[in-house]
């Protein structure tokens, strides 16, 4: 009897505490909702944002001594009820910009090629990845979806954000990864949000301050991003409209063409170039294999190196080690393998320049003895790979190999090709490749890249260097740069 009572009283406790914790969720999610415009947040139909902000290249810039920064504009358009966004963005200034257009109908994803007049459907897109999470700069949507997503929400605790009180709650709305919210508990306003990176230690957050109201709707005017506590983003201007007219925004450009068929390259592949020369790789990750007589010389060091290697000696039925692994350059993304080379007792071989961005991503010190420095090395394996440092707009100090017997070169970010057929267009650049390649009396045959399972030819260089598309601003875009 005791024991029964005891249970009865377990579980009136644990039924009282859930409908605390429910109530608390509930108080916030309409503290927040007050804040943001109460009724008005919920009739918003439609929404366009405009923001420009700055962005730092922490392991992305020109030289791994120094942070580019570059200037940004996007234009997001949002139909809620019908589950479409547009997504307008432009990076750089008047003497050098880049666009990109991206549009999810409802049902489908489309990326709209400007200079090349072309459009294609891209299966992966979706409401809520189309606009490469730019909606997550305006703290007014996230309202919207913690609302929505009420029932993933969960309570941390209160912490202080910049010395203001905050409730931490996080919640998981679709498409998203887990959020984590801070909001202020003297105004319901959302102060800060994290979300998680590919690596713990690039966590995200994003701080929103200036708040303000548009048709009724709050929003902060003013936002910064970290990424890893290093300064990311930071807005200099933004322009938020509800409940317009926007179907223009969804529409798709007449007359453009269907854009060549693409390889997702989603499945791991093994391409024999020679009798000791592979390709291996899927997705955005392709590493290049020499096979000497009693190991393996590499290069391209995306992140599953390792699984690279696993397939390449299922392909040969034999296992050899990997001695040495070629940097092409210091960007991070192309170092994501680095731990995987000390854990399968490979040495560096890499630039003076890039050692200490490789020794940053390291999880244990590695001695100098493991970093083969190519500075004044021409040359390994007899001469069969040469190493060339070729610095160009993308990266300062960017080495390639080339195996010489087999004719064949191996870059990042510097020339490669998705498209299932027909040659790449190309850009400035690439003519002082050409001229690199000349001058060192080099005869390439053969173009593979860390980018794609595709390996293209001389005469696909050719083209592109024939072929060189300048980007303009495409017709009725408000946000591309000017000169002044």
């Amino acid at each position: 009897m005791k024991k029964a009572l005891g249970v009865l009283l377990l579980l009136q406790s644990l039924s009282s505490f859930s409908v605390l914790a429910q109530t608390e969720v509930t108080n916030i999610i309409n503290r927040v909702k007050e804040a943001y415009g109460g009724d008005e947040l919920v009739k918003v139909k439609s929404l366009q944002l405009e923001d420009h902000y700055k962005s730092f290249r922490y392991g992305q810039s020109h030289s791994p001594n120094s942070i580019d920064m570059v200037n940004n504009k996007s234009l997001t358009t949002v139909d809620l009820i019908n589950k479409r966004k547009d997504f307008k963005w432009v990076r750089g200034d008047a003497s050098s910009f880049a666009t990109q257009h991206q549009l999810f109908d409802g049902k489908k994803g489309y990326r709209i090629e400007h200079d090349e007049k072309t459009i294609s459907v891209n299966n992966s897109m979706s409401m809520s990845n189309v606009d490469r999470s730019h909606v997550l700069f305006l703290d007014t949507r996230l309202a919207m979806l913690v609302i929505e997503y009420s029932a993933s929400v969960g309570v941390v605790g209160r912490n202080k954000v910049k010395g203001r009180l905050a409730d931490e709650i996080t919640f998981e709305p679709e498409g998203y990864p887990k959020l984590t919210l801070y909001v202020d508990v003297a105004n319901g306003r959302i102060v800060k949000m994290k979300r998680p990176s590919w690596r713990p230690e690039f966590a995200f957050d994003y701080y929103y301050s200036d708040f303000t109201k548009s048709e009724g709707v709050g929003y902060a005017k003013s936002f910064y991003v970290t990424r890893g506590g290093q300064p990311f983003y930071v807005s200099t201007q933004r322009k938020l409209s509800i409940n317009k007219s926007y179907e223009t925004a969804f529409a798709t450009p007449q007359n453009y063409e269907a854009a060549a068929a693409a390889f997702d390259f989603k499945d791991m592949s093994v391409t024999p170039l020679s009798e000791n020369l592979y390709l291996v790789g899927k997705n955005w990750g392709f590493s290049i294999f020499y096979e000497a007589e009693d190991y393996l010389v590499a290069s391209g060091t995306y992140n599953d190196l390792t699984e690279r290697l696993s397939a390449l000696h299922e392909h040969l039925g034999r296992q050899k080690p990997l001695k040495y692994q070629i940097i092409t350059h210091h960007h991070n993304d192309h170092l994501g393998g680095v731990n995987e080379v000390v854990a399968l007792g490979a040495s560096f071989i890499t630039l003076s320049h890039h050692v200490q961005s490789i020794k940053k991503l390291l999880d244990e010190t590695v001695s100098d003895e493991r970093f083969v420095l190519a500075d004044d090395l021409a040359e390994i394996e007899d001469g069969n790979i040469q190493l060339i440092n070729f610095s160009n707009d993308h990266a300062e100090n960017n080495l390639l190999s080339y195996f010489a017997k087999d004719k064949v070169i191996f870059t990042a970010d510097l020339f490669l090709s998705r498209l299932k057929s027909g040659s790449p267009s190309g850009y400035e650049s690439l003519k002082d490749f050409a001229t690199m390649l000349d001058q060192r009396n080099i005869q390439v045959q053969r173009f593979a890249a860390a980018h794609s399972g595709r390996v293209l030819t001389d005469a696909d260089l050719t083209y592109a260097i024939n072929h060189i598309q300048e980007t303009t601003c495409p017709s009725g875009w408000t946000i591309c740069p000017t000169s002044n």
